[in-house]
């Protein structure tokens, strides 16, 4: 995912920006570089993963819980799934842009 500003398109990676909160569901953000307001996008894909993360740790706790199989093999097909969604989500969120420009200006 690319996290550089909409603005300056300085890189935001591993940089601390700066967030300002009129409201609390406020989420707009101030680039460190430039000083411009930018909001943070939250994408479908990301909001997916974490639905499949617990739907997948509860199938299987409830697959170990019912003995058939082991422990062993509930938690690799498990963690098979986890990894191949998380690999899935990653190539798709690899060219979208992280940040957007703010509806608000400094």
């Amino acid at each position: 995912m690319r996290q550089d500003c909409p603005h300056c398109h300085e890189s935001l990676d591993g940089n601390f920006v700066r967030s300002f909160a009129s409201r609390q569901t406020d989420q707009m953000r101030t680039c460190p570089m430039c000083g411009k307001a930018m909001e943070l996008v939250v994408h479908r894909e990301e909001l997916a993963i974490r639905g499949i993360a617990i739907v997948v740790a509860i199938a299987t706790l409830y697959w170990i819980n019912t003995g058939r199989h082991g422990f062993l093999l509930p938690l690799v097909v498990g963690t098979a799934v986890l990894v191949a969604a998380y690999v899935v989500v990653q190539r798709r969120l690899k060219d979208v842009q992280r940040y957007q420009k703010g509806t608000r200006e400094n």
